[in-house]
């Protein structure tokens, strides 16, 4: 009996480590600690919140052990190996504010973060979103579309990705987030040509109560589109980066938000020409 009961310990000991469903919460804390990821605890040894670094890379039944963390009020996910189909596990954090994604390359459409209560969303570098749909030209042009349902977002950090909006993606923006108070956008995005931003489209998110906005490759923002930019009455902060790379000159850029700040001079102005 002994020995039976040392097999069955080892046995349990074994699967903690490799069936993460069995893991309880003190148990993926240290699982994530110990790859050098790095998780905050509150008072009573929850964690509340997850910055998983992506090296080493995580297999998909490690990242789903993240829900198994059910206070956790913010998630970083650096690198992830989910599909589609592979997300579920989000579902089970009921306390999650924050989401952050960064280059992820396995999954092909942004549907799979509707329906969470995120209040932040942010999805940078993820060119699955390109490189999967490459057969299926119209959805990689309007992929930003399958993003909606998020009732509780204010904040949506999109870049980076094939997710440069024209007109009738920041109507759809407009329309499906009216609560958002932080934008960051691309003008043109890898994967995709010039975009087709005008100063109607623009115009449209003076109906948003805008406090921060980012756009990122802005190298053909005009005179014009910053005096519409300067009708959104709420901004608070305007940033402006352009491509790296980027034949704009800076003193021009320069001069043009100077040209901004006099008509909005409450609002503070950034930018930078990578």
């Amino acid at each position: 009996m002994k020995h039976v009961s040392i097999l069955l310990i080892s046995a349990g000991i074994f699967c903690l480590s490799k069936c993460p469903s069995v893991a309880d919460e003190a148990d993926v804390i240290e699982f994530f600690r110990a790859r050098g990821d790095s998780v905050a605890v509150d008072d009573q040894g929850h964690a509340v919140r997850l910055m998983a670094r992506g090296t080493p890379p995580l297999s998909v039944q490690q990242l789903q052990q993240i829900g198994d963390l059910t206070h956790l009020t913010s998630v970083g996910i650096n690198m992830s190996p989910a599909n589609d189909s592979q997300w579920g596990f989000l579902a089970r954090l009921p306390k999650l504010k924050q989401l952050r994604i960064w280059h992820g390359h396995h999954f092909r459409s942004l549907d799979v973060f509707n329906g969470l209560a995120v209040e932040e969303l942010t999805v940078g570098g993820c060119m699955g979103l390109y490189r999967l749909n490459t057969s299926d030209p119209d959805k990689t042009q309007n992929i930003i579309t399958t993003l909606d349902n998020l009732p509780n977002v204010r904040k949506l950090v999109l870049y980076h990705s094939p997710v440069a909006p024209d007109d009738a993606h920041l109507e759809h923006l407009v329309k499906s987030f009216p609560g958002v108070t932080q934008l960051r956008v691309d003008f043109v995005a890898p994967g995709r040509g010039p975009g087709r931003i005008t100063r109607k489209g623009l115009r449209s998110l003076s109906r948003l109560p805008l406090t921060h906005l980012t756009i990122e490759n802005a190298d053909t923002l005009s005179a014009e589109d910053l005096a519409v930019l300067s009708t959104i009455n709420t901004l608070k902060h305007l940033q402006v980066f352009t491509a790296r790379g980027s034949t704009t000159s800076e003193g021009r850029y320069r001069a043009l938000l100077v040209q901004f700040q006099k008509l909005r001079p409450e609002i503070k102005v950034s930018y930078v020409n990578r």
